[in-house]
Order: structure tokens, then C-alpha cells, then sequence
């Protein structure tokens, strides 16, 4: 089974790295909500909000704030081509980790470009 190292000779599964990496993303950008709590406004009724999620940490963080301040979330990915379809798979487990109502993916074909 293909695996990650982790620490001297043992092998973590990659599905489970990449969790893991999302959901230390999460975790990360819910320390970031935290801190900023008394700067952020809460709407009385859930609100909708799209958030565009690529799996990273700036577009976790956005995704956390707009939950913390009270928004209902659903998340779009751009599949473009890309090589590692990490960056899909890490978008859609942060969304789930935070709570999205609902993530869905875009595929653009970018050969006309």
C-alpha cells in the first residue's frame, strides 16, 4: 500500500496524510476565527455564502470565518486538468470538516485557451 513516511520506518497511508493535512488546515484556520472573534460581525439569519475552496490554507481560513460569522456555506472547486487531484479531494474534506451544506466541483476545459 503506497504510502507517507512518518518518522523512522513508519508508513502512514496517504489517504490518511491527506486528512490529516486537512484537517490541521481546519484546525489552523479555526485558530485564526478564534482570534478574531470580536472583529467579526454575526448575522441574525444564515446567510448563503459561496466560497471558492482549493484545499489551502487562505481559502480555509475564508471558509471558517464566513461559518464563524454566522454564514451558510456552500463551496466550488475548479477542476482545470490539474495533475494532483490532491487539491480536489483536500477542497471537498475541508468543506466537510467546516460544515459546508454543499460542495460542488466546476469542470473547465482550459484546451481552448
Amino acid at each position: 500500500m503506497a504510502g507517507v513516511g512518518r518518522g523512522r520506518g513508519a508508513t502512514v497511508p496517504a489517504w490518511l496524510a491527506e486528512q490529516q493535512a486537512a484537517e490541521a488546515a481546519a484546525a489552523a484556520a479555526q485558530a485564526v476565527v478564534e482570534r478574531c472573534a470580536g472583529t467579526l460581525t454575526i448575522v441574525a439569519e444564515p446567510a448563503r455564502a459561496v466560497v471558492l475552496t482549493s484545499g489551502g490554507l487562505d481559502s480555509t481560513t475564508v471558509l471558517a470565518m464566513a461559518k464563524a460569522a454566522g454564514f451558510a456555506c456552500y463551496t466550488l472547486s475548479f477542476d482545470y486538468g490539474q495533475r494532483h487531484r490532491a487539491e480536489l479531494h483536500a477542497a471537498e474534506r475541508v468543506s466537510a470538516v467546516l460544515g459546508d451544506v454543499e460542495h460542488k466541483v466546476v469542470r473547465l476545459n482550459l484546451d481552448s485557451i
